[in-house]
């Protein structure tokens, strides 16, 4: 049970000392802690109108609760599973990424002036704001033009110095997907990579306009590359980030694109070839 109503959980978060799991329910704005040893309920923690994400604290004693329908940050305190403190996103928020490495909390969004990612310290007891006003996500110069860009996903460097944005505009029946690199020393856009533009598929229910990710970013653990999966598109953008040794590619290049495996949809028209499936969620392992 996780509250009165319909729960909907939507993300989970565990710590890292393994003791507790937490779920984010988007239905009744309410995060449940369970004890891992029994999967028995903990708490019930009443948070913001619709949380979607939760992440945890390198060191266990904290967790953070994002919540879209109020733009919000809950602090949450894993002894005593209590909210001790909210922060603003200043963003209509939609994804949330920890960074153990630096400490940090990235929120990616959007906002009356466009796409943006707003920027915490989290190494301070409550964490800090680093970006009073969000980065702003510019568009590229591609098919979509001007359309403003929709951030949805972020991934950061295992030694936390880069940060990539993956997110969309839409231009009529044009999709063009995009990612950006913040470099988290000064909290600035250093570069933002192209990865193509499609069509909108409407004829097959592929899901892509409803998908909680239509694009969605990893990062590898050497450092060397990340991996955008384009949901519209079809396929996963692989880009170049800390180039090993040896490798042709300049850093934050598009080394090239992946399709998907062929779909089980029927042609579309003027197409002999059923279109690719649509990866919805991009994960790199260890």
């Amino acid at each position: 049970s996780a509250g009165s109503g319909n729960p909907q959980p939507v993300a989970l978060a565990e710590l890292p000392d393994e003791t507790k799991l937490y779920s984010a329910n988007q239905g009744n704005g309410t995060v449940t802690s369970f004890n891992t040893i029994d999967m028995t309920v903990a708490s019930i923690i009443p948070t913001g109108p619709k949380p979607i994400w939760v992440v945890a604290r390198a060191d266990s004693q904290r967790i953070y609760a994002l919540d879209q329908g109020s733009g919000t940050i809950s602090v949450i305190d894993t002894a005593t599973d209590t909210v001790i403190g909210t922060l603003a996103t200043n963003l209509t928020p939609n994804f949330m990424f920890y960074d153990p490495a630096l400490g940090r909390i990235y929120v990616t969004g959007t906002n009356g002036s466009g796409g943006g990612v707003s920027i915490f310290d989290a190494s301070t007891d409550p964490p800090t704001n680093l970006t009073p006003s969000p980065v702003v996500i510019s568009p590229t110069i591609q098919q979509c033009g001007s359309a403003p860009v929709v951030p949805v996903s972020i991934a950061v460097l295992r030694d936390g110095t880069q940060a990539y944005v993956a997110g969309y505009q839409i231009a009529g029946g044009t999709i063009c997907g995009q990612v950006s690199v913040i470099n988290t020393t000064g909290n600035t856009v250093s570069a933002t990579i192209p990865i193509g533009s499609s069509l909108i598929d409407t004829i097959n229910n592929t899901g892509c306009a409803s998908a909680r990710f239509r694009l969605s970013v990893a990062a590898a653990a050497d450092r060397s590359k990340v991996y955008a999966g384009f949901c519209d598109g079809g396929d996963i953008a692989v880009i170049s980030a800390v180039p090993l040794s040896g490798s042709p590619d300049p850093p934050n290049s598009l080394i090239t694109t992946l399709p998907a495996p062929i779909s089980a949809f029927p042609a579309l028209p003027g197409n002999t070839v059923p279109p690719n499936q649509n990866p919805v969620f991009v994960f790199a392992g260890p």
